[in-house]
């Protein structure tokens, strides 16, 4: 329980557990500013399949655990839901909280950079407070920014939105002391690394299990508490990001697209693509290519 909150609020007075669960607004990539009074307590058993990042402004909110465990949120408090833990959250009985959000899938690179201390082992839930004034001021600027960009919903908006998370990360990073975070494990650093160097390549657990030198079990394991997902998902992410990237810079077209990036069948691509990024792969060519390059004939 962090310091002055845990000495005012006694969490034997917050609201139960809703019984219904808080819907999942669509896509991957998605951000807010909320100013909410107390009856605002969304809970979500499943998670959500990406990170869920606050940082509070003003007020204050609360997280609960599975087990009943509380942690309050306070202005300057950035807190992140690791993928798929069980999720409660809310505004503090006679309080309002006003915060910022952004739901992300990182980047590999920006594992690093999440290493944030666990409020408890098993909870999934992270806790990082920036040390100056200045800082959190930036990272409000920075939010706005964030939010600004994603409203306008094209690809070259949505990647200045990616850019602006990857910023926030690199400076908050640095507030980590060697006592309060840890770099990402060198194994699975090494498999990032050549996953977003051949995403096309058939990653087989076992083969990569035994370059690390643990089993495959193990290392599955090891994999995903590093970095939030399991070795398909990194790999999936990561072919789907290229794929994007192919497609609002190439003409090659998607059937080429999809087998270059090792998708066998190119509907099974298709059907991926849109469930990450909500359009069709041509749809998303159309929105990334001026009108002259989209018409062009994909040669």
């Amino acid at each position: 329980m962090n310091r002055t909150a845990g000495a005012i609020y006694d969490p034997a007075l917050l609201p139960a557990r809703p019984r219904a669960e808080e819907p999942l607004r669509a896509g991957s990539l998605v951000s807010g500013r909320l100013d909410m009074d107390e009856s605002y307590h969304p809970f979500r058993s499943r998670g959500t399949p990406s990170w869920l990042l606050f940082f509070t402004q003003r007020g204050a909110g609360f997280f609960r655990s599975a087990a009943g465990e509380v942690r309050y949120a306070r202005p300057g408090e950035l807190l992140a839901y690791e993928p798929g833990v069980l999720q409660e959250y809310g505004t503090l009985p006679g309080r309002r909280w006003s915060f910022h959000w952004v739901r992300f899938t990182p980047r590999p690179a920006w594992l690093v950079w999440l290493r944030w201390p666990r409020v408890r082992p098993a909870w999934g839930l992270r806790a990082l407070e920036p040390a100056t004034p200045s800082r959190r001021r930036m990272l409000a600027s920075e939010f706005e920014r964030l939010h600004r960009d994603l409203r306008f919903g094209t690809p070259a908006r949505t990647d200045l939105a990616m850019n602006t998370i990857e910023r926030m990360l690199i400076l908050v990073a640095e507030h980590l002391s060697p006592t309060r975070g840890r770099p990402l494990d060198d194994r699975i650093l090494r498999v990032l690394e050549a996953i977003a160097t051949r995403p096309e390549v058939v990653y087989r657990v076992p083969d990569m299990a035994r370059e690390a030198g643990l089993s495959a079990s193990r290392f599955a394991h090891l994999f995903r508490r590093e970095t939030g997902m399991s070795v398909i998902n990194a790999v999936l992410q990561t072919r789907l990001r290229e794929a994007a990237r192919h497609l609002a810079l190439t003409r090659l077209p998607v059937s080429r697209i999809a087998l270059a990036l090792g998708f066998n069948s190119p509907f099974y691509f298709s059907l991926r693509f849109r469930r990450q990024f909500r359009l069709s792969p041509t749809q998303y060519r159309r929105r990334a290519l001026p009108p002259g390059r989209a018409a062009a004939r994909r040669d």
